[in-house]
């Protein structure tokens, strides 16, 4: 028999699980069918060993085949405390070194290299290691590197927690623009403060100032289009995102 990846106490027919001896008495005595001996056997562990046997046939199946089920081997690593990870790899190497060599020598056949530095770092210290603390040097350099990105210093964020607070600032920085204005947002409205802003955005482009707007196509659908006339005919370049709405990307939206 051996442990489904669903759960220590589900079985089913394949690879032979070797269990530990238990010392002879009351349980090894008792009359049982094979599936309940065994299922009482497995209760009678401690349950991060039940646990271990079950997550290494995890892991195992997440290496089998074509391809790689990554998340799979992060959810099992990441997610275990030390006395776990280690009698996870203990499992994985008791039952499957024979044919795959050991955990760590199968996590680097199979895993691309940033993904394998992922699985040994989460099997060695758990996912803390792997996630280093916001804002620190090693989440902004990770942030770089998973995103393509660069992080540029001297740069000053300050979060606005309503439309009360975001709209009239936004409304003094269009107001104090003299270059360039570059506004994109999922729901532009109709209603007053969406001319009001419409207006704001004509003058400044009047001026000379380089305007753009960028909309989403679906979160604005309900918008009068002589809003979005207006501007264009007083000469802010505005572009509309995600229309018509396709049912397979009815989600790839516009946010800001």
């Amino acid at each position: 028999m051996r442990l489904s990846s669903i759960g220590p106490d589900t079985l089913e027919p394949g690879l032979t699980f070797a269990l530990p001896r238990l010392e002879q008495g009351t349980l090894a005595q008792k009359s049982h069918t094979p599936d309940s001996f065994l299922a009482d056997r497995i209760g009678a562990l401690p349950k991060f060993a039940v646990d271990a046997q079950a997550k290494a046939l995890v892991l195992h199946k997440a290496m089998q085949g074509a391809g790689c089920a990554r998340a799979s081997i992060f959810e099992v690593l990441e997610n275990a405390s030390p006395q776990e990870r280690h009698a996870i790899e203990g499992a994985f190497n008791k039952r499957y070194a024979h044919k795959w060599g050991s955990l760590r020598g199968a996590l680097q056949r199979e895993l691309k290299r940033v993904h394998y530095g992922r699985a040994i770092s989460a099997l060695n210290n758990g996912r803390s290691a792997y996630a280093p603390d916001f804002s620190t040097p090693a989440f902004e350099q990770l942030m770089d590197v998973r995103t393509n990105s660069l992080t540029l210093q001297g740069n000053r964020v300050t979060p606005l927690f309503d439309g009360t607070q975001a709209f009239s600032v936004r409304n003094k920085l269009i107001d104090e623009a003299q270059h360039s204005i570059y506004l994109q947002t999922f729901i532009f409205t109709d209603d007053e403060t969406g001319w009001d802003l419409a207006k704001r955005l004509v003058a400044k482009a009047q001026e000379g100032v380089d305007v753009k707007v960028i909309y989403d196509g679906f979160g604005s659908l309900r918008t009068d289009d002589k809003l979005f006339t207006y501007m264009k005919k007083h000469g802010v370049q505005v572009r509309e995102y995600g229309r018509p709405v396709e049912f397979w990307d009815w989600n790839d939206r516009w946010h800001e």
